[in-house]
């Protein structure tokens, strides 16, 4: 709107232009793009929030993790100290060589360094932890992870990787958002910029009122929006190319081997959990006393001890 004052004459002139810019993707292209946005959002989105929830639980596991170690180890150092008195009280009453008392020393000396190393592990594991939490940072105490249910089958596995949140429904989604943005590409190179414009001249002088139409066109001489449907075709085949990697590496035969990986875990973490430590721990407490009566050696010993180190980091892990 633009409005000139002559004032020497005292006359006033008044112009309205009105202007809409058009494209050819402006019919029907350019709402279908729009559309595939919206429609690829929400799952996008869900897929962020599951992504943040599974390395916050890690950072949590790997934290909680840690801190049992630190307490498997300060436990074997005790006992390594109190065995260590055993035999030296053994040698003492000649069941066993004094020199090899220095074994449980050794060994509780030993623990001690990993001890020192796990609590640096623990602290850049707790760095992770406050920084996807947001939690103040102190040294927290952490209760045991509560244990995911599996689901029932592989088949279960599948429908829950075919959901609207899966890798695949995303690429598919992706892949429609680059069709669809090739299609305004293609558009906007086949019919030109064009701007159909009204003009309304009011000259308050004489009294008279004109108007005039018109359009203005943009003509794509030299690259007839060639850059936008390169890009456009670019980033329509990379995510065309990664939905094919995910068909041929069989992505259901992936999902089964990993739904079985995990049941066979959980079957060897529970053997662990109700036989294999707590019968180490019966043949350690066997074992102490057998080196009491001499009939066992420190050797023997120390290898349960090292047997029952072993089965609890299993457990653990």
């Amino acid at each position: 709107i633009d409005t000139t004052v002559a004032r020497d004459e005292g006359g006033r002139d008044l112009e309205i232009e009105i202007e809409q810019p058009l494209r050819g993707s402006d019919f029907g292209a350019r709402r279908g793009y729009a559309q595939a946005i919206r429609t690829l959002k929400e799952p996008e989105q869900k897929a962020r929030l599951l992504d943040l929830s599974h390395e916050a639980t890690r950072a949590y596991t790997d934290l909680w993790l840690a801190q049992k170690k630190i307490e498997l180890l300060d436990r074997l150092v005790k006992d390594a100290k109190r065995q260590s008195k055993a035999v030296t009280d053994a040698a003492s009453q000649g069941l066993t060589d004094k020199a090899e008392s220095a074994i449980f020393t050794t060994e509780a000396e030993e623990l001690s360094l990993q001890r020192s190393a796990l609590e640096t592990e623990h602290k850049t594991l707790l760095i992770a932890f406050v920084r996807l939490s947001g939690l103040p940072s102190v040294d927290y105490t952490l209760a045991e992870p509560a244990q995911k249910t599996l689901p029932e089958n592989a088949g279960a596995l599948l429908a829950l990787a075919e959901s609207e949140t899966s890798v695949k429904a995303i690429l598919n989604g992706r892949l429609n958002v680059a069709s669809r943005r090739m299609a305004v590409a293609k558009a906007d190179a086949a019919l030109p910029e064009f701007a159909p414009r009204a003009v309304l001249n009011r000259d308050f002088s004489d009294d008279s009122t004109t108007v005039s139409l018109g359009v203005r066109f943009a003509l794509p001489v030299w690259s007839q929006n060639q850059a936008e449907i390169l890009r456009a075709r670019a980033d329509y085949e990379s995510t065309n190319r990664a939905l094919k990697a995910l068909s041929e590496n069989d992505f259901p035969s992936v999902l089964a081997a990993t739904w079985e990986a995990a049941q066979e875990n959980r079957r060897i973490a529970e053997k662990y959990e109700s036989s294999i430590v707590p019968s180490w721990r019966n043949v350690q407490k066997l074992t102490e006393k057998k080196l009491g009566l001499g009939q066992a050696s420190v050797f023997d010993l120390w290898q349960t001890r090292t047997r029952v180190l072993d089965s609890e980091t299993q457990a653990l892990e």
